[in-house]
């Protein structure tokens, strides 16, 4: 009976670890793209963002899926886990902006890591509706 637990455990680890490897070969691309990243891995009460990167005015907020095919990546963040990073994003940039002294635009993308690929970026991905806060 201990076999099951144990198995589920390595399958757990495995995911995390995939994951990990996704979000660290994402923020490559996106710095080789001239992307600044600010965050990995931001975690608040209200929820967890991938990858928080900067391009000029642009706060980008990202979430990072891998999976085996692209579509699987594109269909795998519902509307809930997007109102999640969405709040834990309101709460960067508040804090963000303050130490700047800067006003940022900012926005949702999601980038998906398949093997064999350079990953897929689709910007802007989610639209939160107004008062999130």
């Amino acid at each position: 009976m201990t076999r099951i637990p144990d198995r589920q455990k390595r399958y757990k680890q495995e995911r995390y670890k995939k994951g990990r490897w996704a979000e660290l070969y994402a923020a490559v691309y996106l710095w080789c793209r001239g992307y600044k990243i600010l965050a990995w891995r931001y975690k608040t009460k209200l929820g967890e963002i991938d990858l928080v990167a900067r391009r000029g005015p642009m706060l980008v907020f990202i979430e990072v899926k891998a999976r085996t095919g692209r579509l699987a990546g594109l269909d795998a963040v519902t509307d809930r886990s997007w109102q999640r990073i969405a709040r834990a994003a309101a709460q960067f940039q508040r804090n963000y902006a303050y130490r700047a002294g800067k006003t940022y635009h900012w926005r949702y993308d999601l980038m998906v890591v398949t093997p064999w690929r350079l990953p897929y970026h689709q910007r802007d991905t989610y639209r939160p509706e107004a008062g999130i806060d």
